[in-house]
C-alpha cells in the first residue's frame, strides 16, 4: 500500500497545523528543536534511549530542560526529574528522540512526561493517564509557561541586561538563572536581587519608581491572569489596569506586548474556519475561502464560550486599543504579538 502524506487532508496554507512542508524538515520550527508531550510521570528527558552513555551535549541539554523546568515550577511548583531517557527509567530501542537528534541533527531534543508523577506515595499518582479536566488546564498553564521562559530567557540574556518583574519571588528564570557555560559546566547560579523586582503590576506607583531607577527603556509585557481564572473581575482588572500602567510607565522607549489567538476566536463560529474546527474542512470545494486574517482587514472577535474567555479575550482587545491610542500621541513603540497555542 502507498501513503499520498501530502494529498488529502494537508493544506498549502502555513497558518493551519495541517500545513504541508515542502520537503521534509524545511522549516525553521523543526530544524532546531523538537519535543514530544507524554504522560504520565513528571520527568523531563532527553536522549539516549537505547543506551546508558550520554551524548556529547548532555551537559547542555540538561542545562537548557533545567530552565525550562524552573519556570514552569514556578506556576503551581511542580517537580520534574531532569536525566536521559535511558537512565532515568530504562533503555529502549526505536525511540523518536535517539533518531531525531542521531540522523537529523536538531540540537534539543525533550520528551516531558507530565503531570501526574510516577511516584505511589503522591496524592494524584492514582490518576495515571487519566486525568481530570481541571488539572489538565493547570498543567497546560504550567507547561505552556516553561516553553515561553526558556526560549525567552536564552536569547535575551546572551545579548542584553535582562531584569526580572513580578509579583512572586521564586517565579522568573530572569532572576534565578544566569547563562551557563555547557563546555566549562559551571554551575547554575542564582541572579542578583537587583535584577529582580517583586512588585503588582497594578501598583502603578511601585511600577514606575522601579522602571526609572533602573533606566529600562524596553519592556516585554507578557504578565496577564488566564481566562481559566474563577474571578472574572480580576482578570479584566490586572489585565487592562495593569497593561495601563506599563504602557504609561515614564522613560520607556518601546514594549512588546503579549495578545492572544483568542482575540480572533469569534472567527471560529464562521466559515470556512467553522468547518476547519470541526474537521470537515473540504480542500475541493472551500479552499477558495480560506484567507489569512489580517489586523488590517479583520477586526477582532472575541472568544464567547465561557465568562473567563470572554473577558480574557476582551481585556486584550482593549489592550491593543491602548497601545493604538498610546503611539498615535507619543513617540513610543508597541508591538502586539498575538500568541497562539501549543498543539501536543
Amino acid at each position: 500500500m502507498v501513503f499520498d502524506v501530502l494529498e488529502n487532508g494537508a493544506l498549502t496554507n502555513l497558518c493551519f497545523e495541517t500545513y504541508k512542508e515542502p520537503e521534509q524538515d524545511s522549516e525553521p520550527e523543526t530544524q532546531n528543536a523538537y519535543l514530544i508531550f507524554h504522560s504520565y510521570g513528571q520527568y523531563w528527558i532527553y536522549p539516549l534511549e537505547f543506551a546508558l552513555h550520554m551524548p556529547d551535549d548532555y551537559i547542555e541539554l540538561k542545562n537548557k530542560a533545567t530552565i525550562g523546568f524552573k519556570t514552569l515550577k514556578r506556576v503551581n511548583e511542580t517537580l520534574y526529574k531532569i536525566e536521559s531517557a535511558a537512565n532515568l527509567l530504562y533503555e529502549s530501542a526505536g525511540g523518536s528522540n535517539d533518531w531525531t537528534e542521531s540522523i537529523s541533527q536538531i540540537k534539543y531534543v525533550y520528551t516531558v512526561e507530565l503531570h501526574p508523577p510516577d511516584d505511589m506515595n503522591d496524592a494524584h499518582a492514582h490518576f495515571t493517564f487519566i486525568l481530570p479536566l481541571t488539572f489538565i488546564e493547570r498543567v497546560e498553564q504550567e507547561t505552556y509557561a516553561g516553553l515561553i521562559g526558556r526560549i525567552l530567557f536564552n536569547y535575551l540574556t546572551t545579548k542584553y541586561q535582562v531584569f526580572g518583574l513580578d509579583q512572586h519571588t521564586n517565579i522568573s528564570p530572569k532572576y534565578q538563572l544566569e547563562y551557563r557555560d555547557p563546555i566549562k559546566a559551571k554551575p547554575i547560579l542564582p541572579l542578583s536581587l537587583d535584577k529582580f523586582f517583586q512588585y503588582d503590576i497594578t501598583d502603578r506607583i511601585k511600577l514606575h519608581k522601579i522602571i526609572q531607577e533602573q533606566k529600562i527603556e524596553t519592556i516585554i509585557h507578557l504578565e496577564a491572569i488566564g481566562e481559566t481564572d474563577p474571578d472574572i473581575e480580576k482578570i479584566s482588572r490586572v489585565n487592562i489596569e495593569g497593561t495601563k500602567n506599563v504602557f504609561e510607565a515614564p522613560g520607556v522607549r518601546h514594549i512588546i506586548y503579549a495578545s492572544s489567538v483568542i482575540t480572533v476566536f469569534g472567527y471560529l463560529t464562521r466559515e470556512p474556519y467553522l468547518s476547519i474546527l470541526n474537521g470537515t474542512f473540504d480542500d475541493t470545494t472551500m479552499l477558495k475561502d480560506l484567507r489569512k486574517l489580517t489586523i488590517a482587514d479583520d477586526p477582532p472577535i472575541p472568544d464567547l464560550q465561557t465568562p473567563g474567555n470572554i473577558a480574557y479575550s476582551q481585556s486584550k482587545i482593549i489592550g491593543k486599543q491602548m497601545a493604538t491610542d498610546i503611539v498615535k500621541n507619543s513617540s513610543k513603540s508597541i508591538i502586539c504579538a498575538r500568541f497562539g497555542w501549543i498543539n501536543v
